[in-house]
């Protein structure tokens, strides 16, 4: 059995095998082509089940299947992060409805699960038919540049082209690794996510990095459009560490988590430098799941706004982008966890009112001295209500400048806003950091 992959994320000598005598008959592999357990990783409880392709191929089987499923029910039971190494898939034919039944069992088991413990699933190759659906239902799907691959069965068989990175953008993939970053981008997750429900995430020492620590490169960005919000992230997270979730899909939203002061906090943050970070449909769905996990788990949620609306052309379908704008504010209204907005730059109508606003949720925002927060966009109001006086000026294109300066200035200040309730400070952008650990602090 290959074991490098999985074998490197457990601590030395913790994994305690489970079921490993278990087979289906005279004659079977015991374990029957998967191994199951429990160990420790970096000191915690994890539960894992691990394909061995050296027995059949590493066709699943009813037995196999039940040791999945009944290590999924053992993680839930106690309490433990569960994760599933899926290398090959495929069912065994003669074992006929059988394996079914055995399928059901591991999709009911994991779907009991998931509103409790975090649940992983690493794809290191073919992941075909159920094999892919029982892959949809966990948290998070980690998959290997080199040689992983995700489909459902169709009626000519799998989809082969859909490899990882297929995957990544379509949203499925949360993480497209190389083989040799495997093992370290699994414990950077978990060192996120908490043992279950009720434990909560696991709380570092604040002091490790100066609460106060100025925000300097956000000083240097404000007011800029086309910069990378990654770099606003990495400066006022503790130590700059944190970690992206589905980069490759909807790269307009970032979501991710990071520590700020030492606690754990889900972070959502408009990207400018793709698509100017405006919504669309694939954006509010992966805001929506990012909204919906940390809520399920306790973590508060921090967004970072600078959006201009809607992204929108003719080949967006209108009735998609409604329903997932729609679904993105039940999240945000439905979620019952610690939610702080920082308007770091653009905020205009229905993206100052779903991006994390008081309206649907926040428990306070803040935005930056350059912030610009209108119902609508200058460009549009100087479209709609100046037409005339741009029509009939020397020169309108410096004429429609100067008027969108001007409305700019005066109509989008963060003092407006805050004058009419939907801000509650604003504050320098130098200050960043040491506002949102006050916040945390404070809750």
């Amino acid at each position: 059995m290959e074991i490098n992959s999985w074998k490197s994320i457990f601590d030395t000598d913790t994994f305690v095998q489970t079921l490993a005598y278990a087979m289906p008959g005279e004659g079977a592999c015991p374990g029957d082509g998967f191994m199951t357990g429990y160990g420790a990783v970096s000191g915690r409880l994890v539960f894992a089940a691990v394909q061995d392709l050296d027995y059949l191929g590493g066709a699943f089987g009813k037995v196999s299947a039940s040791k999945i499923a009944r290590s999924i029910e053992m993680a839930h039971k106690h309490g433990a992060p569960f994760v599933m190494f899926i290398k090959a898939s495929g069912a065994r034919l003669e074992e006929g409805l059988n394996i079914l039944s055995g399928y059901g069992d591991i999709l009911s088991a994991l779907n009991k699960a998931n509103d409790e413990i975090p649940t992983i699933c690493v794809i290191e190759g073919n992941c075909f038919g159920v094999c892919a659906t029982i892959a949809g239902l966990f948290d998070f799907v980690l998959m290997t540049k080199e040689n992983s691959y995700a489909s459902v069965l169709t009626k000519d068989g799998p989809v082969p082209e859909n490899g990882a990175s297929k995957c990544g953008e379509d949203g499925f993939a949360t993480f497209v690794c190389k083989q040799e970053d495997l093992s370290a981008t699994i414990l950077h997750l978990l060192d996120f996510l908490p043992d279950n429900v009720q434990s909560g995430t696991e709380d570092y020492d604040g002091a490790q990095d100066n609460m106060n620590r100025p925000s300097v490169v956000c000083d240097q960005l404000q007011g800029s459009t086309d910069y990378n919000v990654q770099q606003i992230l990495t400066e006022i997270a503790d130590s700059g560490d944190w970690i992206e979730l589905w980069k490759d899909y909807a790269a307009e939203l970032i979501v991710g988590f990071a520590r700020f002061g030492g606690k754990v906090v889900g972070v959502l943050a408009n990207q400018p430098a793709v698509k100017e970070g405006a919504l669309t449909i694939q954006a509010c769905r992966k805001a929506t799941a990012m909204i919906d996990f940390c809520d399920r788990f306790g973590i508060p949620l921090l967004t970072l706004t600078d959006c201009p609306g809607y992204f929108n052309n003719d080949k967006v379908p209108q009735g998609d982008l409604i329903q997932a704008s729609s679904m993105l504010a039940q999240a945000f209204t439905g979620s019952s966890v610690p939610k702080l907005n920082v308007i770091v730059g653009r905020a205009y109508g229905s993206a100052l009112l779903l991006m994390n606003s008081k309206q649907v949720g926040a428990d306070y925002v803040y935005a930056w001295e350059t912030a610009g927060i209108n119902v609508i966009t200058p460009e549009i109001n100087v479209l709609l209500t100046e037409k005339e006086a741009i029509e009939t000026a020397d020169s309108p294109a410096a004429k429609r400048t100067e008027l969108i300066e001007a409305y700019r200035k005066h109509a989008c200040s963060p003092i407006v806003a805050a004058q009419q309730g939907f801000v509650d400070d604003i504050i320098p952008a130098v200050q960043t950091r040491a506002r949102i650990i006050s916040f945390y602090q404070m809750i």
